[in-house]
This record gives C-alpha cells, sequence and structure tokens, in this order.
C-alpha cells in the first residue's frame, strides 16, 4: 500500500478525521428536522421524513431543501450545527500520521467551515491542512455531485493523478476516482470494496502509518 506519487492528499471531515461512534449526526438529525419543521411549517414527523428523503435523493439534506424548498443555507448550517464536540478527543497518532504525509494536505467537506475548524481543534489537528474547502466555497454544491469535485479542484489547483482522497462514503469517491485520484473508503462495512476505490480500512491513523 503506498502512493509514491501523490503529492496531494484530501480528507473528508465527518466521520472521516473522528471515528463515526462519535456519533454528531446523531445530534444534527434532530436539529435538521427541527429547522425544517420551523422554516416549512410542517409536523416534525413531515419535517424527518423531508430530511430523510433529501438525503437519501441529493447525497445531502442541504442540496435537497435548496433544490426544492429554496431554504436560506447560512441559516440551515447555522442552526444544525451547534453541537457538543466534547465526545471528540486528541488523536495524536492520527496527527502525527497526517503531519508526515509528503505534500500538501486538505480537506473537502460538505459541512460549513466553522464547524470544520471547532471539529479539528477538538482532534487536535489543526494547523495540519493547506486548505479547507467547505459547502460554502462551494456554492453549497455537495458531494456526491460532480460538480462539488469540479469546485474543489477548480479552488485547490492540484494535480489530481498525483493525490489522494479519504472518504467514509463510497459514494462520494466516484468523482474523485474519475479525475484519477487514488481513493482510501474509511468504513466498518464487510460489504466488499467497490470498483472505485483503491483501498478500504477501519483505521486511518493505522493505514497512513503503514505508508510511511
Amino acid at each position: 500500500m503506498r502512493f509514491p506519487d501523490a503529492t496531494s492528499w484530501v480528507f473528508d471531515l465527518d466521520n472521516t478525521l473522528y471515528p463515526a461512534s462519535a456519533d454528531l449526526f446523531g445530534q444534527m438529525d434532530p436539529l435538521m428536522t427541527q429547522f425544517i419543521a420551523t422554516t416549512l411549517a410542517v409536523s416534525e414527523t413531515r419535517a424527518d421524513s423531508i430530511r430523510r428523503d433529501t438525503w437519501a435523493r441529493y447525497g445531502a439534506t442541504l442540496t435537497g431543501l435548496i433544490a426544492e424548498y429554496n431554504i436560506d443555507p447560512a441559516a440551515f448550517l447555522e442552526a444544525t450545527h451547534q453541537l457538543d464536540l466534547t465526545v471528540l478527543t486528541p488523536d495524536p497518532s492520527l496527527a502525527q500520521a497526517i503531519a508526515a504525509l509528503p505534500g500538501q494536505r486538505f480537506i473537502h467537506t460538505n459541512g460549513p467551515r466553522a464547524h470544520a475548524a471547532r471539529v479539528l481543534e477538538a482532534r487536535r489537528l489543526d494547523g495540519l491542512f493547506t486548505q479547507i474547502v467547505a459547502i460554502e466555497d462551494t456554492g453549497y454544491v455537495s458531494k456526491p455531485d460532480p460538480r462539488a469535485t469540479a469546485f474543489f479542484l477548480d479552488q485547490t489547483g492540484f494535480d489530481p493523478a498525483r493525490a489522494v482522497m479519504v472518504e467514509d462514503q463510497a459514494a462520494n469517491l466516484i468523482e474523485p476516482a474519475r479525475h484519477g485520484m487514488a481513493t482510501i473508503w474509511i468504513t466498518e462495512s464487510e460489504e466488499p470494496a467497490p470498483d472505485h476505490v483503491t483501498h478500504k480500512t477501519r483505521d486511518l491513523a493505522g493505514f497512513l502509518e503503514g505508508l510511511s
């Protein structure tokens, strides 16, 4: 497992740079439901259905809400990212492994920049990345939409053929792979990795340490 030509490393944020067991989405989902119910003047049951449906069909609830209900994305992100991050703890092994990677290191997240900064600080990973591209930087177009990857590559300017993308959602690796990036899928799933996934692992820190 080597990437001898890699000069750029791209990381998703949520459930990638911290364990999925932290369950931040368990905090976020009811906040989304509440925002939808209030904004669209519907019941919480209906709001929860809208949240689940838009996520399933668009890959991100925000994308569907913008497309179908013309909601204010900034207001949505502010309301739904008031999270208790004390569930996140520093990870010195992951920090050391990321710091040891050659070349540039980026984050591409479907979350807002303020959330990314708080997560990185909680995990003691702040200062390790060349650039963070958050949802507001892509015009609120989220992965796996091909436009999100196009926006990201345009803003960062690196050569995708010499880059590696790390994600917890296999669907979000389709476009990076199409652009020539090697891909790493972080997952507890036992299902086989799809063809567009180069490597699959449960342990990001251990995997990156194995590259040195």
